[in-house]
């Protein structure tokens, strides 16, 4: 029962992000908790956090762009980039660890 309700809600929110970004969801797994929307693939806790948060689908390709190119060294996750962290300013806290 409670495996039938999960699915609804992930459903339910595969819908929200889907009309959120207008990214067609092309293959899920939910027991792995994979969502593949063309060439992006996302948690469902990303997918929760962008309808949550109503994020739109530029700001949220710019991350999952971002953390391609910087990790796994370097990953922001997503509340903290629409916080306004970027990997610059990981950078700096770098540099500034290794002064010490």
């Amino acid at each position: 029962m409670l495996k039938e309700m999960y699915e609804e809600v992930v459903n339910m929110y595969l819908k929200a992000f889907t009309d959120l970004t207008e990214l067609e969801c092309e293959e899920t797994n939910i027991e792995n908790d994979v969502f593949s929307f063309g060439d992006w693939f996302f948690m469902f806790s990303d997918i929760k956090f962008a309808v949550d948060n109503n994020m739109e689908c530029d700001s949220l390709l710019e991350w999952y762009d971002a953390n391609l190119f910087y990790y796994p060294d370097n990953f922001i996750n997503l509340p903290s980039w629409l916080k306004g962290l970027r990997h610059k300013d990981l950078n700096i806290v770098e540099n500034v660890a290794q002064l010490n």
